[in-house]
């Protein structure tokens, strides 16, 4: 049984090499099934929207999180709470604590010429790429507005999620492995500055943004149940961050909050990367 989704009963088996899981779901309101009629009649007029609710949280314990351990322990692609952009010279990660500004960073980064959306909540990697895995972006009122004109390459799905935040799809995404080229690890600060920080702060940073996203715990905790029946173990995540961020550069990225993300950009973010480019091409 899940202890967030009490209505939702899982078995888990592992039979020839195939995983083989099995749920069963009863929708309900509320606890107490006594009034169970009263309160759907009371809610009759909002029943679909309620169910469709749920069903999200079905579909991540019946699919996403079996097949992201799948991917897991047997394609060699890890998850990361974070945001992602390409271009034609590699991907750059945006990670950092839930609510830390990555989607509308990376919505900012997506909207430069050359670049593209690969996700800005979950990233799969693996020893030197990283791989989309595209949900629907979540933005309130406020984020839409410091978007500014990046937001015209959103697609309003006319959906209102968790926390009063509406649901977009992005233009473009691309969803083609692609080798990393840097990494930003996103917060919220007085001013908009970043420095350079050394591999060991950066998977230190990006465990612990892993560390405190929802979605990565739930994640963990079915991948945890699906280890034991089928004898299988993760490898640890700190080994497998530090073989991603060797040799790259890595930064700290203090967003201000009068900054919108596309000045920060453009202003910031860019310089710093075009920099590491070129001494990188002098070098050579």
């Amino acid at each position: 049984r899940i202890d967030d989704f009490l209505d939702l009963q899982l078995r888990v088996a592992y039979e020839g090499g195939r995983l083989v899981l099995a749920g069963r779901y009863y929708f309900s309101i509320g606890s107490g099934g006594g009034l169970e009629w009263l309160r759907r009649l009371r809610h009759r007029g909002r029943l679909d929207a309620l169910r469709a609710h749920r069903f999200s949280t079905l579909l991540y314990y019946m699919v996403y999180y079996p097949i992201l351990w799948w991917l897991g322990r047997f394609e060699g692609w890890g998850q990361l709470h974070a945001g992602a952009v390409v271009s034609e010279a590699g991907a750059v990660l945006a990670a950092g604590m839930p609510g830390c500004g990555k989607s509308t960073l990376t919505v900012a980064m997506s909207c430069r010429q050359g670049w593209e959306m690969m996700s800005d909540n979950l990233v799969l990697f693996n020893d030197r790429s990283l791989l989309a895995c595209p949900e629907l972006l979540l933005l309130d009122p406020a984020s839409i507005e410091r978007i500014g004109a990046a937001a015209s390459a959103l697609e309003a799905t006319g959906e209102t999620r968790v926390f009063g935040r509406d649901a977009y799809r992005p233009a473009r995404v691309h969803l083609d492995p692609a080798p990393l080229r840097a990494v930003l690890v996103v917060g919220r600060g007085k001013a908009t500055e970043i420095i350079r920080i050394d591999e060991a702060e950066c998977v230190r940073r990006i465990l612990a943004g892993n560390l405190m996203a929802k979605e990565l715990r739930r994640s963990a905790i079915m991948a945890g149940v699906m280890d034991l029946v089928a004898a299988t173990a993760a490898e640890c995540p700190q080994r497998r961050l530090e073989r991603l961020v060797a040799g790259l550069p890595c930064f700290a990225l203090w967003v201000g909050p009068d900054d919108d993300p596309a000045s920060v950009v453009r202003t910031t973010v860019a310089p710093a990367l075009e920099t590491r480019r070129v001494r990188q091409a002098g070098t050579e």
